[in-house]
């Protein structure tokens, strides 16, 4: 928090007392009374693309959160929190770490893991006796991305359509992942209160000398995230503003769920967070979604926090992090914070400091977005120290945000000495937390980009973690209609109107022929609907234009960039080949996305497919225990390696295979029918008529 001076909270009292010393003094007075308490069970609530200026309790004119505003009533509402990136994974990466992405390594959404080094919020409460558990809302944050390190359950269970194609291979094409990748928030809370009557125990239960586990529930609602289609009665509310209507109807499901936890005898024995991952834009800046700016309609989230006995109506003006949030919970819950964690307990008056330097805040708030360097760009970073933030761009930013929230002036020329010293924190906390990052890049291989491209966010160009600065890259501000009109692509793509998603392409690579990404999704869109002599076209001219840009001074660093993409046009283009009869060449482009990618589980499967399909079954059998090898949780995969090693003779081996293709997908018939065979051939007609 800021030092120029203690902020007091805003409540009816005649004592001016910095609010976060009104939080420590009353966690104090409790453990000053008798025997020390249990520690309180925890809910870890966040809310996906969720702008603090959109909650009433944050000063909405319309009514959309009266259950948040209850809860700000009775715990603290801090005014001004900020996250660290405007993206959903990388994001929760920081709230479960307490660490920035340029520490735990997860940088945006598609590129990245996070690295088991990283020690989160769950590991530390199940290392310390807590049942764990975690509700997600969206694919985004399926478990393959590891933010399930330390859960016992981790629900990400979110139904997909069949990917599997007439001739067995895997198709995953857009259209396969238009649904199923996220659930609404209704499903999310009875999910959730299913989770507490399973695992938790009621409050009364819970005393001094009680050896029962509290838990700690992560719920994830993501529903005001594009498109905007809440349900009804919110969206006759809200019929000019659907997005406040999401928001209204996440609340409306959050206050089921914190009732439920009342009847439990929960609520007032459990430790209570409410978050945003990010905001969203809505045409402040030029950009319309989230992802690409760290203007404030991006970054500032609202936050809430209600602790076990800690009285209620406190309002914090001074900025805050999502960093903070584990702190926070482990010192309420009173286990030791680990060093890496570089977040502040918003409980303790250590948040309160001396001021120093010209910015008046010993704070420096980071965020980030990577998302610029898609298109040759510098990334965009930025600092938040009390009232100012700094913005290093290729042309730099300054601005007061007490002053100006909308950041609409820039005041760099008159304020350079304050911008300077803000470029050197920066800096620092640069050096100091890159020494010991984790880093977990991966290639997503074409399941996760398709599913996460119908959720809305960009596939293609990697977003590495290089957060070198050079001025003499494009400014990112002068791309905003680039990275625009590639979002509205794949949304109208989303929303079934290919014909103007195709339309935005071709005049998007007519104005900048260097996206060449857009061909892609044209293609993507041909296939889909298919027009396979179109598709094939698109895609041989990404190959094409690839080898032509990657001709130049930075061709190592264009192919890097652009391999992901490039190992979708190969993949897809063979399956195109493949279904057209042209099986040499589509094996050749199977090879080609493998030796860009060893580790493509899928593009090994299908050329298994088609060398089995050509009859060379020993090669296919190597092909399909490599792709098991890659992805063990990958049914069809085992189901052919055991179809394989049935064809040899081997029925024992086969019989294993076919067992854990059940196993992973009880629902997947063939296994089942070939092991019904293997059973009936061993005269076991009960086993036979299991399956």
């Amino acid at each position: 928090m800021s030092s120029e001076r203690p902020r007091i909270a805003r409540v009816a009292a005649p004592a001016r007392v910095a609010a976060s010393a009104l939080v420590a003094m009353s966690l104090l007075l409790i453990a000053g009374c008798g025997s020390a308490p249990p520690p309180p069970s925890v809910l870890l609530i966040t809310i996906d693309t969720c702008r603090a200026d959109h909650l009433s309790c944050y000063g909405f004119a319309k009514q959309t959160t009266p259950h948040l505003d209850q809860l700000a009533r009775e715990g603290t509402l801090f005014r001004n929190a900020n996250t660290t990136v405007p993206m959903t994974f990388p994001s929760h990466s920081s709230i479960m770490t307490g660490t920035i992405p340029p520490h735990h390594g997860v940088h945006d959404n598609l590129n990245f893991r996070l690295a088991d080094d990283n020690i989160t919020l769950a590991e530390i409460f199940s290392e310390n006796g807590y049942t764990t558990g975690a509700i997600v809302s969206a694919f985004v944050l399926d478990s393959r991305f590891h933010l399930d390190q330390g859960f016992a359950t981790y629900d990400d269970a979110i139904d997909d359509s069949s990917d599997r194609s007439d001739t067995g291979t895997v198709d995953r094409g857009f259209a396969a992942f238009s649904e199923g990748n996220e659930r609404h928030a209704g499903e999310v809370t009875r999910l959730a209160t299913e989770w507490l009557d399973r695992h938790a125990v009621a409050g009364s239960k819970l005393d001094a000398s009680s050896t029962a586990q509290p838990f700690f529930l992560f719920v994830h609602y993501f529903d005001p995230h594009a498109n905007y289609e809440p349900p009804e009665p919110f969206a006759s509310r809200f019929p000019d503003d659907p997005y406040s209507g999401e928001i209204a109807y996440a609340d409306d499901e959050i206050g089921k769920l914190l009732a439920h936890l009342r009847e439990l005898g929960l609520y007032e024995s459990t430790a209570i967070v409410v978050v945003g991952d990010h905001g969203e834009g809505l045409g402040e800046h030029g950009e319309t979604a989230h992802d690409y700016f760290v203007y404030q309609s991006t970054i500032h989230v609202p936050l809430l926090l209600r602790l076990p006995g800690q009285p209620g109506g406190h309002e914090i003006d001074d900025p805050v992090s999502i960093i903070d949030i584990a702190p926070t919970l482990l010192a309420a819950t009173r286990l030791p914070k680990p060093d890496a964690m570089v977040g502040v307990d918003l409980a303790s008056t250590e948040v309160v400091t001396e001021e120093v330097g010209p910015e008046g805040s010993k704070r420096y708030l980071y965020c980030e977005s990577l998302n610029p360097t898609r298109y040759g760009c510098n990334p965009v970073l930025g600092v938040i120290s009390d009232r100012w933030k700094y913005i290093q761009s290729t042309r730099p930013e300054l601005y007061d945000l007490t002053a100006d929230p909308g950041e609409l002036t820039n005041l760099i020329d008159e304020n350079a000495n304050r911008a300077n010293f803000l470029e050197v924190q920066l800096q620092q906390i640069l050096q100091q937390q890159s020494q010991a990052r984790s880093q977990n890049e991966s290639t997503p291989d074409a399941e996760t980009q398709e599913r996460l491209q119908s959720l809305g966010y960009l596939s293609g160009r990697s977003v590495g973690g290089d957060l070198e600065f050079d001025r003499t890259r494009p400014d990112a501000k002068d791309y905003i209609g680039v990275h625009a009109a590639f979002n509205e692509a794949a949304q109208l793509v989303t929303a079934g109107d290919t014909e103007q998603a195709r339309t935005v392409c071709r005049q998007l690579l007519q104005a900048h022929p260097q996206i060449i990404d857009a061909h892609l999704l044209l293609g993507a869109i041909a296939s889909d609907e298919g027009q396979p002599a179109e598709a094939e076209s698109e895609f041989r001219a990404f190959l094409t234009a690839l080898d032509r840009i990657a001709q130049g001074p930075d061709s190592t660093a264009v192919r890097d960039q652009l391999r992901p993409s490039a190992i979708k046009a190969h993949f897809n283009l063979a399956n195109l080949l493949i279904d057209q009869g042209r099986r040499a060449d589509g094996v050749a482009q199977y090879r080609a996305a493998i030796r860009l990618d060893p580790a493509n589980a899928d593009a090994h499967f299908n050329l298994g497919i088609t060398l089995a399909e050509d009859g060379h079954l020993p090669d296919a059998l190597e092909e399909f225990r490599i792709a098991t090898r890659l992805d063990p949780d990958f049914p069809e995969a085992h189901y052919n390696t055991g179809l394989a090693l049935l064809l040899q003779g081997r029925p024992d081996e086969g019989r294993i295979e076919l067992e854990e293709a059940i196993r992973l997908d009880p629902r997947y018939a063939e296994p089942r029918l070939r092991m019904a065979d293997l059973l009936l051939s061993a005269r076991d007609l009960n086993g036979a008529l299991e399956q």
